[in-house]
């Protein structure tokens, strides 16, 4: 393999491609030697349910990528007469957001010359059907090598995601704050689950008119808590949780990463579909790089995150000289994506409506007692 044609290294699509053929095929096995980290805020921003919610724009002004959104603030009984006139009664304005995408997260990672001409050898006899289990095995191992590094850009914008999301919760207009809530949810001793905890926090759901199945992120308490649910049948009192997991009023997402980040093991976020919305953009899509396509030393391309559908990264495989002071082939890839959140914002209802100050989103505590 000469040193110029990494880009074509499989004979009948490029170095790039080949990877994303690589990663769909191995979707879903469970694979030893990549234990990722349970992402569920980053997954729940992707679950269909939420994303079906999406109403934002992503456009491009003077080469800078933004989100807006435009919501119309509903009327309440404030802007009514009890009388019929011909005079206008309300002004309700557009609640109007335009966010910068400026939330980047990258990862890179040295891949050696005896490494690329590996696994594009084996690439061409995976494409053509040829392969043996040697050739499976490296390029299986070059594609481990790229998911064991997406690991850690995926923590990488879970966490930031997370940040932000924690300076933007909204009211619960029940206890009438945004401070984390407290919920009783299961028996320190025996470990039973407690239902107090799981009524307050539909109850709460109901009062802040949060319409279809909202999302439950987190872990601590409340895992123990759902996997309790999904594994009991009755309790003394003829509770049938067996019953009521199968009916579960929310879509739960473990994500070990906020016990850190909120400072409580025991927190988790509740969300209204659509209160959270996740934005990117590649380079390789929007600029004028196509799959494949080289610039200068690098050639660059997509790739989708398995665990994640729907996210997309840009790869860029870039070519150098020197090894170690030495002169020899070598290539850096970078994994990287350009992304942001789209937050309902807290003045998306007005002052005169109850739920002012509520935007979807919520924190609790689950208590153990």
């Amino acid at each position: 393999m000469s040193y110029g044609q990494v880009g074509n290294c499989a004979p009948e699509f490029g170095y790039c491609e080949a990877l994303v053929r690589g990663i769909g095929d191995i979707a879903g096995v469970n694979n030893p030697s990549f234990n990722a980290t349970p992402v569920g805020t980053l997954q729940m921003a992707f679950d269909p349910a939420n994303l079906a919610n999406a109403q934002f724009i992503l456009q491009e002004e003077n080469a800078v990528r933004k989100i807006r959104v435009k919501r119309l603030q509903r009327s309440t009984a404030d802007d009514a007469l009890e009388d019929n006139t011909c005079e206008i009664t309300t002004t309700k304005r557009y609640n109007e957001q335009c966010i910068t995408v400026n939330m980047i997260s990258s990862i890179a990672f040295e891949t050696s010359k005896n490494e690329m001409q590996a696994y594009c050898a084996a690439a061409s006899r995976v494409v053509t059907g040829g392969a043996d289990d040697r050739s499976l095995r490296v390029f299986n191992d070059t594609l481990d090598k790229l998911l064991s590094n997406m690991n850690g850009i995926r923590e990488s914008v879970n966490k930031q995601i997370i940040s932000k999301i924690a300076a933007s919760v909204g009211v619960n207009v029940t206890p009438g704050d945004n401070l984390p809530k407290n919920l009783t949810m299961i028996d320190s001793i025996t470990g039973a689950k407690i239902e107090k905890g799981i009524q307050e926090l539909q109850f709460d759901m109901a009062n802040n008119q949060v319409y279809g199945i909202p999302f439950v992120v987190g872990f601590g308490n409340f895992d123990k808590f759902n996997t309790s649910a999904n594994w009991g049948c009755c309790n003394q009192f003829g509770m049938n949780w067996g019953m009521m997991a199968s009916n579960a009023p929310y879509r739960y997402y473990t994500d070990v990463m906020m016990a850190n980040l909120l400072g409580d093991p025991n927190r988790f976020f509740v969300f209204a579909p659509g209160a959270v919305q996740f934005v990117q953009y590649n380079d390789t899509v929007l600029g004028a790089l196509t799959l494949d396509s080289r610039h200068g030393d690098t050639i660059y391309g997509t790739i989708p995150d398995p665990l994640v559908p729907g996210l997309k990264y840009d790869l860029a495989i870039q070519e150098k000289n020197c090894v170690g002071g030495r002169r020899e082939p070598s290539w850096i890839a970078s994994l990287y994506v350009n992304f942001d959140v789209a937050i309902q914002p807290i003045d998306i209802y007005s002052p005169s409506d109850r739920l002012y100050g509520s935007n979807g989103i919520y924190w609790f505590n689950s208590l153990a007692v």
